[in-house]
């Protein structure tokens, strides 16, 4: 997926590539729709970055040291532009994510992350500027809580599977995957879509009638 192809998926809105997805007959891509930006004006755009936590068993002990060196793990030898993709496990009784991770995963090279749970910090990530969509807001920490299952691997968040390497994508809209063997294809429908709803926006604008517009360019 060349760095052209997420630049141009960059400025598309969601809704468009959800259409194209639809259009051309492929899995459906969005996301629950609980899955929102962590502040205004947030966008995700770039490949997955796949990470998998496991609630801790009850009696199952919690080692810092271990646990920082398995979340280090999510970080080493990251793909500039990766969207780390964080599956809780459906758990939603800690933050996956807040103000100290979005500062690693900036460094490290991501353009973002997408929680399949709560994150915490919002102010802070906000004021980062970090692109962050989750289920919601938590404060309680995963130390204690949760241990890295695996890294790379594929995952589900949002009720969607989401493999290495697949597109990721986020507006005010919500979120949605596009499988990396699609991605171009999709760019081409999703961006032919786009410029058709601009076409109808103009057209209306300018006082003309929608059943001549829907007879002219009919609506996707």
């Amino acid at each position: 997926m060349s760095e052209d192809l997420l630049e141009a998926y960059a400025k598309l809105p969601t809704p468009a590539v959800c259409d194209a997805l639809d259009g051309l007959g492929l899995a459906e891509g969005w996301l629950s729709h609980d899955i929102r930006p962590a502040w205004q004006g947030a966008r995700l755009a770039g490949r997955a970055l796949t990470a998998r936590l496991a609630p801790l068993a009850p009696d199952e002990g919690f080692d810092e040291s271990l646990a920082m060196s398995e979340y280090a793990e999510v970080f080493r030898d990251v793909p500039v532009g990766s969207v780390v993709v964080l599956d809780m496990s459906d758990e939603m009784i800690a933050a996956g994510w807040g103000q100290v991770t979005s500062q690693i995963a900036r460094a490290a090279g991501c353009s973002g992350a997408l929680i399949g749970g709560p994150v915490r910090d919002i102010t802070s990530v906000a004021a980062q500027r970090f692109p962050v969509f989750s289920h919601g807001y938590l404060p309680s920490s995963i130390r204690g809580r949760f241990r890295v299952e695996g890294v790379q691997v594929p995952v589900t968040v949002g009720g969607r599977r989401v493999e290495p390497g697949d597109l990721v994508l986020g507006d005010a809209n919500g979120a949605v995957v596009v499988r990396a063997a699609d991605a171009a294809t999709v760019l081409e429908a999703a961006g032919n879509l786009a410029h058709l709803d601009s076409w109808w926006m103009e057209q209306l604008d300018a006082g003309r009638d929608p059943i001549e517009l829907e007879k002219e360019h009919p609506l996707p």
